[in-house]
C-alpha cells in the first residue's frame, strides 16, 4: 500500500448506527491499530481522529510538563545525579 502525507483528504462513510468506516489511507496514516480503535477528539468545533495510543501519550506528556523542575530536576545533570542516588540507595538497602 502507498505511504501517504499529512495532507491527505478522504470522505468518511457512516456504515451504521454509531459507526464509521475509515479510508484506508487514513488508517494507514494512523498507523492503523490493531484493534482497529481510534480516538476522536472534538475541540473548536472540528473533531480530530487520532491513533490512541499517540493521543494518551500526548495528554501524558502534557500532564507532566513542569513536573521535573517541580521536583528539582530542571537539568540533564540533575537528573543524572538522582538516577545516580537512587541506584546507590537501593544498593545499600537491597533492594535492588
Amino acid at each position: 500500500m502507498a505511504m501517504y502525507d499529512a495532507a491527505t483528504d478522504a470522505t468518511v462513510q457512516m456504515v451504521s448506527e454509531e459507526q464509521i468506516r475509515l479510508p484506508d489511507e487514513v488508517q494507514l496514516l494512523l498507523g492503523n491499530p490493531a484493534n482497529g480503535k481510534f480516538a476522536l477528539i472534538a475541540e473548536s468545533g472540528m473533531v480530530r481522529i487520532m491513533n490512541p495510543s499517540m493521543y494518551a501519550m500526548g495528554q501524558l506528556q502534557k500532564e507532566m510538563r513542569g513536573a521535573a523542575d517541580a521536583a528539582g530536576l530542571g537539568s540533564d545533570e540533575a537528573i543524572a545525579e538522582w538516577i545516580t542516588e537512587s541506584r546507590r540507595e537501593r544498593r545499600k538497602n537491597g533492594t535492588w
